[in-house]
């Protein structure tokens, strides 16, 4: 692998980066609140699940934890 392919590579963000600066958005209130109530004012205007109350306190993984928040909050594909 040339020089130039490796500058590529170490420039593209991994799929855990590209989560944690998704839920970073709204001064990182979904990366660091485990617990959602989508009545809240910060959830007005945004795309979210009809249940009202979201808690991802139990799981222990904060990679794994990231990863369901952005499932309930990320894009849409």
């Amino acid at each position: 692998m040339g020089r130039f392919q490796l500058l590529k590579v170490d420039r593209q963000l991994s799929k855990e980066e590209q989560i944690n600066e998704y839920l970073k958005q709204d001064n990182a209130y979904w990366l660091n609140n485990d617990k959602w109530d989508s009545i809240e004012d910060i959830f007005y205007g945004k795309r979210i699940r009809s249940k009202r109350y979201y808690d991802f306190s139990n799981l222990k993984s904060n990679r794994y934890k990231n990863e369901v928040k952005f499932y309930f909050f990320g894009p849409t594909p």
